[in-house]
């Protein structure tokens, strides 16, 4: 099944990524010059006039850093998310955030590269950030406007890799829980 595939300009290997990708993706490059809002706003048309179903996923390539992604003249983040709604009716499967550190947090005073597996209460009047960083506060809030699985990468990820997550990598549910994972996942 097909996929939606964004992928910023200025990401390492952006043109071997868009090549790995189907001949049935939808692919939008972006670039710092770029509103990805509008960006956006379009996909829903274009994926209308090629498909029939839902797509099975979004694949997202950009600069990250903890919680942001380098993308378009936005750039996105936890306070922006609202700006992928317009992707929901069409999508289906899981979101990959592939960039660097992007899902780096801290949880309850560890890394999060120590591993754990929980879930989180979104109704705690506790501060979000403090607890859970801004790695996984950006994957939650993205979980929740797409309403699909988020994963995405606490690391540096290689370029050569296409399309896979390198090293640990943590998975957040809609719901707030999240799972971590050692390895590749692509």
């Amino acid at each position: 099944m097909a996929r939606i595939v964004i992928i910023d300009n200025r990401a390492p290997n952006a043109d071997q990524l868009a090549s790995n990708t189907s001949h049935d993706d939808l692919v939008s490059r972006v670039s710092n010059s770029t509103s990805l809002a509008s960006t956006i706003a379009e996909i829903p048309r274009f994926w209308h006039t090629r498909f029939r179903s839902r797509a099975n996923g979004l694949y997202i390539a950009a600069h990250g850093s903890p919680g942001h992604m380098q993308l378009g003249t936005e750039g996105l983040g936890a306070g922006n998310v609202a700006l992928l709604a317009p992707l929901r009716p069409i999508l289906s499967g899981r979101v990959l955030l592939w960039g660097c550190n992007v899902a780096a947090s801290q949880l309850e005073g560890r890394n999060i590269i120590d591993g754990d597996v929980g879930s989180f209460d979104p109704s705690s009047t506790g501060e979000v950030m403090r607890r859970f960083g801004a790695g996984y506060v950006f994957l939650h809030a993205v979980a929740r406007t797409l309403g699909i699985p988020v994963v995405g990468g606490i690391n540096t990820q290689w370029v050569q890799a296409q399309w896979h997550l390198v090293g640990t990598y943590v998975v957040v549910e809609p719901n707030g829980s999240y799972a971590l994972s050692d390895g590749s996942l692509g």
